[in-house]
Formats: C-alpha cells, structure tokens, sequence
C-alpha cells in the first residue's frame, strides 16, 4: 500500500511534466507563442494549491487502488492461483477463437 500511495502522485509528477512541456512545444512550434509568454503564464495560473490537491488527491487514489486490489485478490474464489489459473485459460481460448 506504501508504494501505491507514494508511485502514483509520483507518477502524477510525471504526467503533469510531461503535460507541460508538451503544451511548451505545441505553443511555441505550432501557435507561435514566446517561450517567454509561455513559461510567464505558468507563474501566473499555477497556484500551489492546485498542485498539492492534485498529489492529494493522486495518493488517495494511490490507496484506494492498493486497498481494492488486495480486497479482491483475498477474496477469489478459489484463492489467487485459481483466479490466475482461469484467467491463463480463458486467454488461451481467446487466442484459439481469433484464429
């Protein structure tokens, strides 16, 4: 649960990075928006509060997906191995009806 809880706003980091600096490119390649426009508006619409909701908001989720997954996985029918077990099986004939 610790690791959900501290990868997803992790992740979240990344995605928001990744977001920006593709926001970055398309403004400054395709708009033909200053780097300088660009980045000063940054400063002015991204406020803390917004980003640590949004970490808060991404280790809650973090939680709830770790709390879930065990949730179910305790309760297979059959335990996990079985679970896994079908799954691999129904898998296999899905290949076999796509042929």
């Amino acid at each position: 649960m610790i690791a959900c809880m501290c990868m997803v706003p992790l992740l979240t980091v990344f995605g928001d990075v990744i977001g920006v600096f593709g926001g970055w490119f398309v403004a400054t390649q395709y708009l033909d928006i200053a780097s300088y426009t660009f980045t000063s508006s940054i400063d002015l619409f991204v406020v803390p509060h917004d980003v640590a909701g949004g970490l808060v908001k991404a280790a809650v989720f973090g939680v709830v997906i770790a709390v879930l997954g065990a949730w179910y996985g305790l309760h297979a029918p059959g335990g996990g191995g079985r679970g896994t077990r079908d799954d691999a099986e129904r898998r296999r004939s899905d290949r076999l009806h796509l042929l």
